[in-house]
């Protein structure tokens, strides 16, 4: 008869009597996370060192009991913004992100935001405060419309490019109307804003009378229709009356002319035009 894991052997002693003998035969064990030793013939009990893995994905704690986890890091998975592993009383769970939770990484400037739904998964919100990169125009403003990027052209007549103006079509031009451009100095040529916004210089029609003129030459001053000026007969432009009242001024096809007034023309007192130019 004997006892087993007793760390004792019973023999013969030789004698007709019985007698116990130390050997290292500790008792059977089926706990891995428990150790059993004999130690001159009195057993005893110890615990494997904690973390020694049990099983399959299973460590001991150090107290004697196969567990799932010691910490978070013992439990399968790896962590992520929505998700967040977890070791509560040695058994290993999973922790979910609060719905709306924003995620680390985004996509920046597309009007949407990457977030946690509640049950460890993620998708895209409306997020109307991420806006479109600036695309170096100053006629168009970025914005999201209900989690779609847009660019909204800023109103016409704003200053763009420091002596520009934007066109309310998202173009920076020079002018939307002629009065945006510089004066020409040239009384045959008028500002103009022509095709896309450009400034240019328009030439006035042939015949038209400039403001400047001579007066008194029986010429006008008129545009010659390619932004440059000709001269046309004025027999209107009458040259100036000299101080002689036996003569009178005249236009002939262009060119003053003086006439003797006709003889016997008061001229004074008790005068009279000889026909010569001369009051005698």
């Amino acid at each position: 008869m004997q006892t087993a894991g007793d760390c004792v052997e019973a023999r013969c002693d030789g004698d007709g009597g019985v007698e116990s003998v130390a050997v290292d035969d500790p008792a059977a064990n089926d706990n891995p996370c428990v150790v059993a030793t004999c130690a001159d013939g009195v057993g005893s009990t110890g615990f494997v060192s904690v973390a020694t893995t049990c099983g399959t994905g299973l460590v001991c704690d150090g107290a004697g009991s196969c567990v799932q986890c010691l910490a978070a890091a013992d439990c399968p998975g790896v962590d992520d913004d929505c998700n967040t592993r977890t070791c509560v009383d040695n058994t290993c769970g999973i922790s979910f992100s609060a719905q709306g939770t924003g995620l680390a990484t985004q996509t920046p400037n597309d009007c949407q935001q990457l977030v946690c739904d509640g049950a460890g998964g993620s998708g895209a919100i409306n997020n109307n405060n991420d806006l479109p990169a600036e695309d170096n125009n100053e006629c168009t403003t970025g914005g999201c419309n209900q989690g779609t990027p847009t660019q909204t052209n800023v109103a016409a007549g704003t200053q763009c490019n420091t002596d520009h103006l934007c066109d309310g079509a998202g173009a920076c031009v020079e002018c939307l109307t002629p009065n945006d451009c510089p004066a020409t100095n040239n009384e045959c040529l008028v500002a103009a804003c022509g095709s896309g916004g450009a400034c240019e210089n328009d030439p006035l029609s042939i015949g038209t009378v400039t403001p400047t003129q001579t007066p008194g030459n029986c010429q006008q001053t008129q545009c010659d229709g390619a932004g440059g000026t000709i001269q046309a007969n004025d027999d209107n432009d009458l040259p100036a009356d000299e101080p002689n009242p036996c003569t009178t001024e005249k236009c002939s096809n262009g060119t003053p002319v003086h006439e003797n007034r006709p003889t016997g023309t008061p001229c004074g007192t008790n005068q009279t035009c000889d026909g010569g130019g001369n009051c005698i």
